[in-house]
């Protein structure tokens, strides 16, 4: 799904993707009993968001990311 959002966005640029409360999609890493599923989507985030400008196509895209509880979130998506 993260994948499809964002290759969604580049296909339709100029676009902006906002996620609201990241924190809650995005928690610190390497708690205990953390679901391999949750390390694959955190992952998948960072490395689109990473990657969402890596085309030279001239199209802007931009990612806006809000969180309630900063301290919660993965120090990556801060």
């Amino acid at each position: 799904m993260v994948r499809c959002l964002f290759e969604m966005a580049r296909a339709m640029a100029p676009t902006t993707i906002f996620i609201d409360e990241i924190d809650s999609l995005c928690a610190s890493r390497g708690q205990a009993g953390e679901h391999e599923a949750s390390r694959r989507v955190k992952t998948e985030v960072l490395v689109q968001i990473d990657g969402i400008n890596s085309q030279e196509d001239g199209q802007r895209k931009q990612v806006g990311l809000s969180c309630t509880c900063p301290k919660l979130a993965d120090p990556p998506t801060v």
